[in-house]
């Protein structure tokens, strides 16, 4: 088909051309064969159309088969990121960040492979035909002008050759960047509490800048691959001009004159879109081999719909009686002799239906014990038998979809209403459903955002029983709620809903660890697991069987249906907060749109230098077209050359060469003109987006999935970057070029050129008809990549629990596909659009030929033989210019879309003035006491969700602690949002030393505070510059005291880096506790007046716990405190504890006034979680954290 297509093509300049123009010049001689010439202008005519319909369906099925091989790689990639037992990424090989841009970046490029490499083998045919034709019209003087094509080619190997590596460095440094943008935007709650935009914004800046580097030294190869291309038929001609006047001594005929051009200009179509195919092989090649890399990083085992160990000798699946047999089993995160293990010499053995408790001190490997025992860990050395069957899993971060609250816990299991109302029982969730505005059908937001850490952990916990496996693993699922609802997910949910099956359970709860139903206890320490079960005397036993009432059996538990989770009263839970159907602009890309993109480019005078530079390149070709005419017509082509007429030619040929030369320099100028200012505004509005993005408030991220923010920060921008300069040269440049032929034509052919009016008019009509429909279709890719960059982006997040639930590989990946059919639906859709129009422009082309060609037919007696060979020359080439405007005026269009979505994040709503006037005068020792008011506040999630916080009123003194309880979802998160102005307050006002909060800066008020939030985020770079992100301390010295008093300083200098050590990507290469400690040593050197710790111990075992509370109060004694607690023991010696409720104040009093009324939710928290002794009959003991003479009896 393509060839077809090429000889149809070369039909009219090669052989029509040559033969019209030489029956004008025969005229006068033997007469006009005016029926025979216009039989040759019909056949031409035939051929064109059939050339129309061969290349409209050719370029389709082009197009379509680099969909489908884009979309393979894609499900490719995607289900080797997914593939069981890799420990690869644990080890940072590759991040999440560096596979998120892989989908986001390199993909695109595959789909550019099949039609660069069709490309790049028609066109070098297409030059060896035109060269042979041109030997038939020019003789030997044509191997002047391949002379010169082998030169031109040549340099442009050498370009190509460097432009490889300009592709790669471009691709590494967007790496790079999108890497900070991912942990930026993927934890920005983290970076907003602290005030670290600033921070983050330069650190991004400067790695744009170096981004913006690669892509002009792109840019600059490219605009000299470009100029090459688009000169090489002008010097190309006139070199063999040259030769066939001076070598040759023989006179140009306006038949060989014009016909070589037209040969030529047949040609610079294919040679203007040759550089943009010649980059696009090199991008995909490029793209290829890291996309290569990536998946041989998981093609080290089989992979299976379900979890397998690895093939190996060592680990064996049928187990007997036993779950879990590891004999002196070395494990460690990767293959390699130099790869140092984590675990050595483990031996565990685990009956089938035991009850485990895995505990030990921070950052010892429990989680990694977790790794070891979902097959996650390489088996170094030692034997390991599998026997478990099926294994639900519950991470110690947990893993929370988009999705409703229902999905979550079936995870694609089919519905049974008993044993889901029985799992929502056994978890404790029955309450937080009922109060969630829409049920268990709410919608939860991207990682949980709209659910508490508790809840977090909870629905994670009920989505492993639902699935109702042969073993569960359990990694600290209780750290995150209150004794209450502990306890009852321990008697409910352990002892009974998971009774009979395997149990591990990672927790530091001193009780659990001591109860007689716990049949095993592993301490994990120094990479070894040791079994420290407690002997359990028969008379405790006894006696803890008696305190644990007898439980039903699961199946037997009634429970009230549905109708039992309906929302009923106030809400105390930002249940409403779903995630944003992803804006989508209708129409043409809106004025608005393009004046800022202008405005970005420099302003309209950018646009009168664009102008002026396009006019004069056309200019410039048409007056050195014009001069042909008389270099051809000296003397009829068989006269012998007299000196005289060689001299003038001669000087004809210079003066042509001169206008050349101007060409190509005008030519030059305007790309780079074009790639300079381009540039400039991808650099603006890239910066401009940032700003907006960091000063958007907290709830847009909330709706927002982190998929759809690198979709823009992503593809858009490289959009933005590349396509639009490249597709914006070339269409100035056809645009130009369509107008000069199309116009030179009518005036040379009068009022038969009119003819072509009506055809042009149809044809801005078809371009109207067809920009809409491709507009939208572009908009509908872009929108259809976000979900699938979030399904990306999560399964990422949740790779370890996909892989360890049985089955649920294949259907997220099955879920997968399905998004990537939908993509794939709107590409095709494009594809089918824009063929559909090519073909009618190619046919309306063709028309505008027929047209001019019969113009010259019936004016060849008023019409020089030169003119008549320019306009057919001009005709010929009229179809491939239309239809390459036509590419490349869609191509322009796609491209504007990109700026569009960026001006979108230009434009959103902020959060509130970053500097307020008065922080200046408030100066750096505000607040200087710490005085906290709070003052009727009122606070919910949206305008129309529920009130969270309701007419809370309160007041903390200066440099006191006070330690904020409640059940969980009782409100103790959203108080900290609203102390950090996270959200606006409803009502009421916050004010810290005197002063209104909401009078204060952002930035100043949140860089006075200091937080360890409960799950805490590393960012990637050095300890150091985590520690002292601001570079506030030049010594070393605090920073190391700092992690002495938290207990790091031994790990941190075990590394040879010591506090240059690299943390990796949200800082896994640390255990959940020791990313809490370096939160907290962080906050130990800001030495803030108001210190925030949420749950800083959660994931910290007791007796570390007990030495952090002395250094906190030590180190915090000037500071006011608020801490809140599941792990009460941590607050207990406080000077006051808040009690929340639903939002309110229930209770505010000293801890020893509080137990003291023996009742209330404060004592009810603390009797569950076992801290009173001594109570018999009655009565209920005293707590042991506190004096007993202080509690009134």
């Amino acid at each position: 088909m393509q060839l077809t297509a090429a000889a149809c093509d070369l039909y009219g300049p090669g052989y029509v051309l040559h033969q019209v123009v030489t029956s004008v010049q025969t005229t006068t001689s033997t007469g006009f064969d005016g029926s025979s010439t216009l039989w040759l202008v019909l056949s031409l005519f035939g051929l064109q159309i059939t050339s129309a319909f061969v290349k409209a369906h050719l370029r389709y099925h082009i197009e379509l088969t680099g969909i489908q091989f884009s979309a393979s790689v894609r499900t490719l990639l995607f289900e080797s990121v997914l593939h069981p037992n890799d420990p690869s990424r644990q080890q940072t090989k590759s991040n999440a960040a560096d596979v998120a841009n892989l989908f986001a970046v390199d993909l695109l490029q595959l789909m550019k492979l099949t039609t660069s490499l069709t490309m790049m083998w028609i066109t070098p045919v297409q030059i060896t035909v035109v060269v042979v034709l041109l030997h038939q019209l020019v003789g030997w003087a044509i191997f002047v002008g391949v002379g010169v094509i082998v030169l031109i080619l040549v340099t442009t190997s050498c370009l190509a050759a460097s432009f490889r590596g300009y592709q790669r460095n471009l691709l590494q440094r967007k790496d790079a960047r999108m890497q900070i943008v991912h942990d930026l935007f993927g934890s920005i709650a983290m970076v907003k509490l602290n005030a670290w935009e600033e921070q983050f914004l330069a650190k991004v800046t400067t790695l744009r800048h170096l981004e913006l580097v690669a892509v002009w030294k792109y840019l600059r190869t490219f605009w000299l691959l470009a100029t090459c291309m688009l000169t090489t038929p002008v010097v190309v001609t006139v070199s063999i001009f040259a030769a066939y006047t001076l070598w040759l001594q023989k006179l140009l005929t306006v038949a060989t004159v014009f016909a070589t051009l037209a040969l030529f200009r047949s040609l610079q179509d294919a040679l203007i879109q040759l550089p943009a195919g010649l980059t696009g092989l090199i991008q995909c090649m490029v793209s290829i081999s890291r996309i290569q890399r990536e998946i041989r990083l998981h093609a080290t085992t089989v992979i299976h719909d379900d979890y397998s160990s690895p093939d190996d000798d060592d680990t064996v699946r049928d187990n007997g009686d036993n779950a879990v047999t590891i004999a002196q089993g070395t494990f460690a995160w990767d293959q390699g002799d130099d790869v140092e293990p984590v675990l050595t010499d483990v031996n565990v053995v685990l009956p089938r239906g035991t009850f485990t408790v895995i505990c030990g001190a921070v950052g010892q490997g429990k989680s990694t014990l977790c790794a070891a025992l979902l097959g996650e860990l390489t088996t170094s050395q030692g034997h390991v038998s599998l026997g478990y069957g099926t294994v639900g899993y519950v991470a110690q971060r947990p893993w929370i979809q988009a999705a409703t609250l229902r999905d979550n816990v079936l995870f694609g299991a089919p519905f049974d209403r008993v044993r889901y109302h029985q799992v929502l029982h056994t978890c404790g969730l029955t309450a937080d459903v009922a109060a969630f505005p829409a049920g268990d059908r709410t919608e939860i937001g991207p990682k949980g955002v709209n659910l508490s850490g508790g809840q977090q952990a909870r629905v994670s916990l009920a989505r492993a029983c639902y699935a109702n496996p042969d073993m569960y693993i359990l990694d600290a699922p209780l750290a995150a709620v209150d004794a209450t609802v502990a306890n009852h997910i321990f008697r409910h949910c352990f002892l009974s809903y998971m009774r009979h099956k395997t149990v591990v359970l990672v927790t530091h709860h001193p009780d659990i660890l001591a109860s007689p139903h716990v049949d095993r206890v592993l301490q994990v320490q120094n990479t070894n697991v040791v079994d420290i079960t407690p002997a359990k005397p028969t008379d405790d036993a006894a006696h803890m069987e008696e305190k644990i009432p007898v439980l039903s059996n699961p199946k037997d538990d009634t429970f009230e249906g549905e109708d039992a989770f309906e929302p009923e009263g106030e809400l105390v839970v930002a249940g409403d907060v779903v995630v944003a159907v992803e804006g989508r602009a209708t129409g043409q890309v809106s004025k608005a749109v393009i004046h800022a993109y202008i405005q970005a480019i420099g302003g309209y005078s950018v646009l009168v230098v664009l102008f002026v530079l396009t006019v004069a390149v056309e200019a410039v070709r048409v007056v050195s077209d014009l001069c042909t005419t008389p270099i051809s017509v000296a003397m009829p082509s068989n006269s012998s050359i007299a000196l005289a007429t060689l001299v003038t030619s001669t000087t004809k040929l210079g003066v042509y060469g001169l206008l050349i030369f101007t060409l190509c320099v005008c030519t030059m100028l305007q790309l780079f003109a074009v790639f300079v200012f381009t540039l400039r505004g991808s650099k603006r509005l890239f910066g401009e987006m940032m700003q907006g993005l960091l000063t958007a408030p907290v709830s847009f991220f909330d709706a927002n999935p982190i998929g759809r923010l690198l979709n823009r920060l992503g593809d858009d921008v490289l959009q933005t970057d590349l396509s639009l300069p490249v597709a914006l040269a070339p269409t100035l440049c056809e645009t130009a070029m369509a107008l000069s032929k199309i116009g030179t034509a009518v005036v040379i052919t009068q009022w038969m050129g009119l003819l072509v009016l009506p055809l042009l008019f149809v044809y801005v009509k078809l371009g109207g008809y067809f920009l809409a429909p491709l507009r939208e279709l572009n908009r509908l890719q872009k929108t259809a990549r976000s979900p699938l960059l979030t399904v990306v982006s999560d399964g990422l997040d949740g790779a370890a629990t996909i892989r360890a639930f049985r089955g649920q590989r294949t259907r997220v990946l099955r879920q997968h596909v399905a998004l990537v059919d939908e993509f794939c639906a709107t590409q095709v859709a494009t594809a089918a659009v824009n063929q559909w129009f090519a073909l009618r422009v190619e046919l309306l082309s063709n028309g505008i030929v027929l047209a001019l060609l019969i113009g010259v037919v019936v004016l060849h007696d008023s019409i020089s033989p030169g003119l008549v060979g320019l306009v057919v020359a001009y005709g010929l080439s009229v179809p491939a210019t239309l239809a390459s405007l036509v590419t490349f005026w869609a191509q322009l269009e796609v491209a504007m879309i990109a700026p569009e979505r960026l001006l979108e994040y230009i434009h959103l709503d902020k959060e509130g003035a970053r500097h307020e006037p008065n922080d200046t005068t408030r100066g750096a020792e505000w607040p200087a006491q710490g005085h906290i008011a709070f003052e009727n506040v009122s606070f919910q999630y949206s305008a129309s969700g529920p009130l969270v916080l309701c007419h809370v009123s309160f007041q903390i003194q200066s440099g006191e602690n006070v330690g904020v309880v409640g059940r969980t979802g009782a409100g103790k998160s959203s108080l900290v949002q609203t102390l950090f102005r996270m959200y606006p307050l409803t009502d009421g006002r916050i004010v810290i030393d005197g002063v209104d909060i909401a009078t204060v800066g952002l930035r100043h008020l949140r860089s006075r505070m200091a937080i360890v939030p409960q799950n805490p985020v590393l960012f990637r770079g050095t300890i150091r510059h985590y520690l002292d992100p601001t570079d506030a301390f030049a010594d070393d010295a605090p920073l190391w005291r700092a992690l002495s008093q938290v207990e790091l300083m031994d790990r941190v200098a075990h590394d040879e880096k010591k506090l240059h050590s690299e943390v990796a990507e949200l800082g896994n290469n640390f255990s959940a506790g020791e990313r809490q400690l370096l939160c907290l040593a962080r906050a130990l050197l800001r030495q803030a007046k108001v210190v925030v710790l949420d749950e800083a111990t959660a994931a910290i075992d007791h007796d570390t716990d007990t030495r952090l509370q002395r250094v906190v109060r030590e180190e915090f004694s000037k500071s006011t405190v608020l801490t809140i607690a599941h792990r009460l023991d941590t607050v207990l010696d406080y000077d006051r504890i808040l009690v929340l409720d639903q939002g309110q104040v229930v209770q505010l009093d000293t801890p020893a006034a509080l137990l003291a009324q023996r009742g209330g939710i404060f004592f009810d928290l603390v009797a569950d979680g076992g801290y009173l002794v001594g109570g018999q009959d009655g009565d209920h003991g005293t707590c042991k954290y506190i004096l007993e003479e202080v509690v009134p009896q």
